[in-house]
């Protein structure tokens, strides 16, 4: 996940620590006996439905490091398996390592030879388009559905030198940092699905390009004697050499792809949890940081996600420092954290959270990328929307008090307009926002809505359906109907297909005293703007000579009339009338510290003669009228807020 680049800026976030809600579970602190619920030794007999009614590719992979010019030879054989309805007359494959940033030598695939075994090898033809980083395999014979063809391609992937991208070497010798990076670097199958036929799109600068269906997979890797690593999978073997020692890995269950990253110099850290080998690796200059934290903080994460979204089904975890521009990247099993988080926590740029804060969005990709997959490109919000919320949750559950909430709440409302349900495609410019931003944002808001055990219980369903498959915003919203037993097109369409927030303005204020009533037109000024009107809560105060009556639960449902009946014993005139914003109203605001507008402008006494704009639909409450009767609670609110807005670090 090259987003979370800006690791939630705990150097804002923990400005904004005082004004962290208190989070309403009162938990104890960490306990792995009392936080994990599925013992994850036992994944394997809840998960192993989904995919073993599957039928999937498979692919044995061999690769070699060659540590002197930093190439690694490798040969992939894959029993491709065609699952689609369509038949195949060639297969493309992700060539990603020449797109990727390097130094003085740029990275690259090369294929040497494209074989089917029929049993015996029969040589096939096969393009490779360089700058679209791809080969296409051409089949003597059709591919059928629901048949398959056992392929061999012998390939030598280029590291790039001086990298800081998913693959390269970096580092030096001298000063105990070289490292060699083997991540998206080998033939990877295409995914073809009913949308786009074959997704063959390049690596992208922004976002994370990948789009990858699960797969069984057996990986052998000969590295040099002396050399440690750091690599997806359970290790089956180790067969140690003169000069060589071959490494043979099985992951537990399918993947969607594989990686490693080997260095002499890791400093490596381990223990058993609940049956998962979780292990850390990190470089002698990040010892003061890295040292029992970042094991720590990886089961910490591991073991809340467990319980709160479902099962973890493989045996091993890998927390590894890299050398990414980026702060944090997810791939199966392993994630990897850039040193560039050691080098500001060494200058005192940031805290030891900024470090925990990445672990967990990685680790929380393991659920949001991994195991519930989905198009990265197309929507890559999905993904990173949820790992970002995950990290809201993890930080809420143990009290750590750098949420990041209350700022992403806060720019959501000032930053400019931006649709969320789009492709990198479609506006490149505003994904960052619009992903770790703006989707974690939505869905914290659906969560206020509906309450924390129903948002939780969905997001199971939502995970016990797809896990090892594919998945789209449609399925995510259908998860949440389903457990809810209710229609939420009025909450996922304006907030995902519309760009702009709305912004309300008092068109109109009536007070009729004969009645003792008011007759509100609130309007949204955005709304010419909206796919679909906005649906949302709020409160109302009304001020008059005597007192401040508070009204709850008002909706407005884009420009909306509202009817408030004053309380009997209510006695003074109103004087002015104000919609209060609270942390989670999702509004578009010019200024940070502003959360109401309020107008005293009223007409007294003027009939009620009911012209409402637009009739509020009641989304949530079937019962929830607009013609609010005053409670009891009479006070005026006193609003104190305190907010730092600051642009992100995106680099």
């Amino acid at each position: 996940m090259k987003g979370y680049r800006f690791a939630i800026l705990i150097m804002l976030v923990l400005g904004f620590s005082m004004l962290s809600q208190t989070s309403p579970f009162q938990m104890n602190d960490f306990s792995e006996n009392e936080i994990i619920a599925t013992p994850l030794q036992d994944a394997d007999l809840i998960l192993s439905e989904n995919f073993e009614e599957m039928n999937l590719s498979s692919l044995d992979l061999s690769l070699y490091l060659n540590e002197t010019d930093a190439t690694v030879p490798g040969n992939l054989t894959i029993d491709f398996y065609n699952s689609d309805p369509v038949v195949f007359s060639s297969i493309p494959f992700h060539l990603y390592l020449s797109g990727m940033l390097a130094g003085d030598r740029l990275g690259y695939i090369e294929i040497l030879n494209v074989s089917a075994l029929t049993p015996s090898p029969v040589p096939l033809t096969f393009d490779v388009y360089s700058v679209d980083q791809l080969m296409w395999i051409h089949l003597i014979d059709d591919l059928q559905p629901n048949t398959s063809i056992i392929l061999e391609i012998v390939f030598e992937s280029v590291l790039p030198t001086d990298s800081s991208d998913r693959a390269g070497v970096s580092g030096t010798d001298i000063d105990s940092s070289k490292m060699y990076e083997f991540a998206s670097a080998y033939p990877i199958p295409c995914v073809y699905d009913e949308y786009d036929g074959w997704n063959t799109d390049p690596y992208l600068d922004t976002g994370d390009p990948f789009y990858l269906d699960m797969a069984y997979y057996d990986f052998n890797l000969t590295l040099p004697n002396a050399m440690k690593v750091a690599a997806t999978g359970e290790l089956m073997g180790v067969d140690v050499g003169t000069t060589s020692t071959i490494y043979r890995y099985t992951p537990s269950a399918p993947v969607r792809e594989i990686t490693f990253c080997a260095s002499r110099y890791y400093i490596i850290e381990s223990q058993i949890y609940h049956g998962v080998n979780v292990s850390s690796y990190y470089l002698p200059e990040s010892v003061s940081l890295w040292s029992s934290n970042g094991l720590a903080w990886g089961i910490r994460a591991l073991s809340l996600f467990n319980n709160t979204f479902g099962p973890y089904p493989f045996t091993t975890l890998n927390i590894v420092e890299d050398s990414g521009f980026y702060y944090g990247m997810e791939y199966p099993c392993q994630v990897y954290l850039s040193n560039i988080i050691n080098d500001r926590y060494q200058n005192e740029e940031i805290t030891a959270d900024v470090l925990d804060s990445v672990i967990a969005h990685e680790v929380a990709h393991q659920w949001w990328y991994h195991l519930v997959g989905n198009d990265e490109v197309d929507v890559g919000f999905l993904d990173e929307g949820l790992a970002v919320w995950s990290v809201y949750y993890y930080s809420e559950f143990y009290n750590l008090g750098w949420t990041g909430k209350e700022f992403d709440f806060i720019s959501v409302r000032m930053i400019y307009p931006a649709k969320i349900n789009q492709s990198i495609y479609d506006e490149s410019s505003t994904y960052y926002f619009t992903a770790y931003d703006k989707t974690p944002v939505v869905l914290e808001k659906l969560r206020q809505i509906i309450g924390t055990a129903d948002y939780l219980d969905s997001l199971r369903l939502f995970f016990t359906r797809f896990s090892f498959r594919l998945a789209f915003l449609p399925d995510l919203q259908t998860a949440f109907e389903d457990q809810l037993n209710r229609d939420l097109d009025w909450f996922f369409v304006p907030m995902f297909d519309n760009a702009y927030l709305p912004e309300y303005s008092f068109q109109s204020v009536f007070y009729n005293s004969s009645s003792n009533s008011l007759v509100l037109v609130i309007e949204d000024l955005n709304e010419g703007f909206h796919i679909r009107r906005y649906t949302q809560n709020f409160t109302v105060e009304v001020e008059t000579t005597d007192e401040t009556i508070e009204f709850t639960d008002v909706q407005l449902y884009g420009t909306t009339e509202v009817i408030l009946s004053l309380p009997e014993s209510s006695t003074g005139t109103p004087t002015t009338v104000i919609l209060l914003y609270d942390d989670y109203s999702l509004v578009q605001l010019d200024d940070p510290l502003v959360h109401f507008i309020s107008t005293s402008n009223i007409t007294n006494d003027t009939p009620i003669n009911s012209t409402t704009p637009s009739t509020p639909e009641p989304p949530w409450d079937p019962g929830l009228t607009i013609y609010i009767l005053a409670g009891a609670g009479i006070g005026v609110i006193a609003l104190a807020i305190v907010a730092l807005v600051q642009k992100k670090n995106r680099s």
